[in-house]
């Protein structure tokens, strides 16, 4: 059941933020239209419009980033969680090995490192 109400908020989550990325499309447009239309406006009027509406798409790009990537609801953090304290642990090793070499040679020694990757 935490899975499900996990994947329900996700899904939440997800569907806001492309609203917000369309909202922000939607805000671009009418920028441009409102700063490029120069017959119904006067010239003063469309470039505080044509900012305002930049501006708006601006934040509501910023706000979609932030729901998809940084925003959780708390059964996605329980489900994170319960997923991290019931899961064997996985460490990532490096393919890259350091073996030193000491190898005894008549009248002396030799030794160095071995880089195997």
């Amino acid at each position: 059941m935490l899975f499900e109400a996990a994947e329900a908020e996700r899904g939440r989550r997800s569907f806001s933020a492309m609203g917000s990325f369309v909202a922000a499309a939607l805000c671009v447009g009418f920028a441009f239209w409102t700063g490029l239309d120069t017959g119904h406006f006067p010239t003063p009027d469309n470039v505080l419009l044509a900012t305002s509406f930049g501006s708006l798409a601006a934040v509501e790009v910023i706000a979609g980033i932030g729901s998809l990537w940084w925003e959780r609801g708390p059964a996605e953090i329980a489900w994170e969680q319960w997923h991290a304290t019931h899961e064997p642990v996985t460490v990532q090793t490096s393919t890259v090995h350091f073996t030193p070499t000491f190898a005894p040679t008549r009248g002396g020694a030799t030794g160095g490192v071995l880089l195997r990757f």
